[in-house]
């Protein structure tokens, strides 16, 4: 029998933004509140917030898409940032309610960013955790839970294996949680090729994806018949481990 546990929206997620709502796209080069890259919705709404060094933004049209459609499963969620970058999505979750937000990337340099980041929208200390990780081959710190209600990864187009980012989603998603997977379109087939069977699948037999330009925002939803880890919060001081 499956354990039963906090199930997210039961309706197949929709990316499909609101007129009047898409920005250009910013890649920065260094950190800076460059056009565009704002809070979308939320208690910071309309707030500006800096990009990462050397990074790529997700598309404020891709953000605004996904978490508005997830709005119902955001609120009081947990919500795990991989490759975060400048953390948007998270902060952005943060703004529309999260219960709390864990940010991991690669570069010490984007985690600063991340702080400076959530210091200026004033986000509570407690809501919040930062780790530099080699992804996706080191796992997330001890000290930190190791399911998550919602799991955003948005990895360096061509740099890592998306087999491998798939195993680690698996691993850190709660019994019906929900995968949110930013690739690039030329991987689409990828992300349902490991052990596609341990997913429930939005609609019908295949994952929700949506195209926008070169990327693809795949969506699934973590199985239920698996064991579900112990609830725990972040708590404590907020500290960055490595």
């Amino acid at each position: 029998m499956c354990p039963r546990t906090r199930s997210p929206s039961s309706s197949t997620p929709s990316f499909r933004a609101g007129r009047g709502s898409v920005e250009r796209e910013v890649t920065a080069r260094r950190g800076s509140a460059a056009p565009g890259l704002r809070i979308v919705a939320g208690k910071w709404s309309g707030r500006r917030i800096l990009a990462a060094p050397g990074s790529r933004p997700t598309k404020e049209q891709v953000r605004e898409a996904c978490l508005s459609r997830l709005q119902g499963v955001i609120s009081g969620a947990r919500v795990l940032d991989l490759y975060c970058g400048g953390g948007a999505f998270g902060i952005e979750a943060l703004s529309r309610g999260a219960a709390g937000a864990w940010f991991v990337d690669t570069d010490q340099r984007a985690l600063a960013v991340v702080r400076q980041n959530l210091e200026s929208v004033g986000a509570e200390s407690r809501s919040y955790r930062l780790a530099r990780r080699r992804l996706p081959q080191q796992g997330l710190p001890e000290s930190w839970p190791q399911r998550f209600d919602v799991v955003v990864a948005d990895p360096p187009y061509g740099e890592a294996s998306l087999v491998a980012v798939m195993a680690l989603l698996l691993a850190h998603a709660e019994p019906g949680g929900t995968v949110l997977l930013e690739h690039a379109v030329r991987d689409r087939e990828s992300p349902v090729l490991l052990e596609p069977g341990r997913w429930r699948r939005w609609s019908d037999d295949a994952p929700d994806q949506r195209r926008y330009g070169v990327t693809l925002v795949t969506a699934l939803r973590r199985s239920t018949c698996v064991r579900p880890a112990r609830d725990e919060d972040p708590g404590g001081e907020p500290r960055d481990e490595s």
